[in-house]
């Protein structure tokens, strides 16, 4: 990541993001190790910190696919909340099959083997 961000600009983001309770829950808050394997992160976990990095590179584009996609309810409603304080002031282009996932942005485009189905 350009410009490593110190602790306190990712305890910002984390904030911003409203995950900070989340952080807290972790063994190590902060310092958690991100690897994988037997009391690691989960799927959605992980989604989160992407979450997080995208925060701290602040793109006028953000792209996600399938954010949603194999992870918990919980987590889920937690990653959403978060997409949501992210798409403020940039351009979120959301790839889901999911309804719930996008079914809160102001504009929704369906496609279906590249023709356009409806849009909203």
């Amino acid at each position: 990541m350009p410009g490593d961000p110190d602790e306190q600009r990712i305890a910002e983001a984390v904030d911003h993001l409203g995950l900070a309770n989340w952080v807290r829950s972790l063994d190590e808050g902060l310092r958690t190790d991100l690897g994988r394997g037997p009391g690691r992160l989960s799927a959605g976990e992980l989604q989160l910190i992407g979450l997080v990095r995208a925060a701290l590179l602040d793109p006028a584009v953000l792209v996600l696919d399938e954010a949603t996609a194999d992870i918990d309810p919980e987590t889920a409603r937690t990653l959403e909340t978060a997409i949501d304080t992210l798409r403020t002031d940039r351009t979120l282009i959301v790839i889901a099959h999911r309804e719930a996932t996008i079914k809160r942005l102001p504009r929704i485009i369906r496609l279906d083997e590249n023709a356009l189905l409806a849009h909203s």
